[in-house]
């Protein structure tokens, strides 16, 4: 189908390209644990096969809506594809690396038996931290780290599940049980039960799962105490509950495709830190703050990259060829890709709209509409050098060319909506940005200017005599120019 713009550069609610785009990246993660099954039956070994074959095939037998939504938007999945192509591709695995992986994937189909109220008995195993988790649920049974790893025999019922594990008593547990947990735990029998905070419906704070912590490289992961992970949470609920009433779109896409929110460690230099990752979309990881306008911000910079990498699944953006070549970025010191030069600016323009959207809104005092004011004015500034430097570069496809076109209207929107704004703080950014541009663009270009850079090369005169001309450089190389002309070179 051919894709509206207006619904990918900004936010156009779960309508049907939504929904196309969601049911192709669960077709193909459909193909791709088709292809983790056929890897198993064909060279994995036999104790392995014997133990795991049957979950694979429970979660292929049947199309339903549970699995659908797992395949669409599930981060564990995602990860536990991710790992399998990565780490069985190459050297051949271990036989404990068979064992542990197609192990964990039998959480999958146990977690959908419990979900569609089915009967059902899987063998899977343990995670390194000796838990085991129900993907799609906040619930997960933890058996200790010392127990990482070991088969555990799983039986699901309507009403209850139990876990065994050689050498340990029976885990039982109802939905009650699991329910009246909460994130500080409960006692079944050697197991601790658990149940994540709840950020939103289908949307839950967790920091304990190995398929999901284990892809979190950036900024530090965090281990908040109960009461606090569900400040963490009660924060982002929030924070979308304000989404929900000022751009309904951009809250139903959020909670559609973001199923968890990982807490990172708070940094000692920013205000914020926060990271989202290609291997497991779904997932948004940022640090603690007690600013409800803050976190949205995080939320919805962190979410286009998500929206994003969907969208790519169905077109590039850029025509081939291009991905070699790295330009000036605004918002760093180090060179991008015109790729993450578009993803960038779509990140940061549908934030500065969102930052508009409630400073017009909501009652903020004066001195509390600085910071988000500032953060508008700059992001602007950004975003528009972003866009410049794709359009003069950039080979688009003819989605890509449409798409562009409504973040620069999006944009310009942004730009009438900050004409109130005190004219010395929108001086202030114009001057933050340019100092930034001074340091790291090649002047008049998008290309960027590497550390250390000078331009030695002496220039011939033109505007005074006897001035060397030279735009840029060290004083001693104006002076070595000014030596050679004096001797006639």
């Amino acid at each position: 189908m051919r894709l509206d713009a207006d619904d990918w550069a900004v936010s156009g609610g779960t309508g049907a390209g939504w929904r196309a785009v969601m049911d192709l990246r669960g077709r193909h993660a459909l193909a791709r644990v088709k292809a983790a099954a056929a890897a198993l039956a064909r060279s994995g070994p036999a104790e392995t096969r014997r133990r795991c074959a049957e979950g694979l095939r429970r979660f292929l037998a049947k199309d339903t809506p549970e699995r659908r939504r797992m395949l669409g938007s599930d981060p564990a999945l995602d990860y536990w594809l991710h790992l399998r192509e990565r780490h069985f591709a190459g050297d051949p695995a271990t036989p404990e690396d068979w064992d542990l992986h197609y192990g964990l994937f039998a959480a999958f189909p146990l977690s959908l038996c419990w979900q569609r109220r089915e009967k059902g008995v899987f063998e899977a195993s343990l995670d390194p931290d000796g838990r085991l988790h129900l993907p799609g649920t906040p619930y997960s049974l933890g058996f200790g780290a010392a127990n990482g790893r070991r088969p555990v025999k799983a039986s699901v019922a309507p009403g209850f599940l139990t876990a065994a594990v050689a050498g340990l008593p029976v885990a039982r547990a109802t939905r009650a049980a699991f329910e009246a947990a909460g994130p500080g735990g409960a006692a079944a029998g050697p197991a601790t039960l658990r149940r994540a905070p709840s950020a939103a419906p289908g949307l839950v704070s967790e920091h304990l799962s190995w398929l999901l912590n284990h892809g979190v490289v950036m900024h530090g992961l965090d281990h908040p105490a109960p009461a606090a992970e569900e400040k963490f949470a009660s924060v982002i609920a929030a924070a979308l509950e304000q989404m929900a009433a000022q751009d309904p779109g951009l809250h139903a896409e959020m909670t559609e495709l973001t199923r968890v929110v990982v807490p990172l460690r708070t940094s000692d230099t920013m205000a914020s830190v926060s990271s989202s990752y290609v291997s497991m979309r779904g997932v948004i990881c940022l640090s603690h703050a007690d600013s409800v306008i803050l976190q949205a911000e995080t939320l919805i910079h962190e979410f286009c990259h998500q929206k994003m990498n969907q969208l790519l699944e169905v077109d590039p953006l850029l025509e081939p060829g291009q991905g070699g070549q790295v330009f000036y970025s605004p918002w760093r010191k180090d060179a991008r890709r015109l790729r993450g030069l578009l993803l960038g600016a779509h990140a940061f323009i549908n934030v500065a709209s969102h930052l508009l959207k409630a400073l017009s809104r909501e009652g903020y005092r004066r001195e509390e509409s600085v910071d988000p004011m500032v953060n508008v004015a700059l992001r602007a500034e950004q975003s528009e050098d972003a866009l410049r430097t794709v359009a003069a570069y950039a080979d688009l496809t003819e989605f890509g060319a449409r798409f562009t076109g409504r973040l620069w209207r999006e944009l310009m929107t942004v730009r009438h909506g900050m004409s109130w704004f005190p004219p010395a703080l929108l001086e202030e950014a114009r001057a933050t940005h340019a100092a930034h541009r001074g340091a790291w663009a090649l002047p008049g270009t998008g290309l960027h200017r590497p550390e250390g850079f000078a331009d030695r090369v002496g220039r011939a005169p033109f505007l005074t005599p006897g001035e060397s001309g030279a735009v840029e450089g060290t004083p001693e190389d104006g002076a070595e120019a000014d030596a050679a002309k004096k001797e006639g070179a």
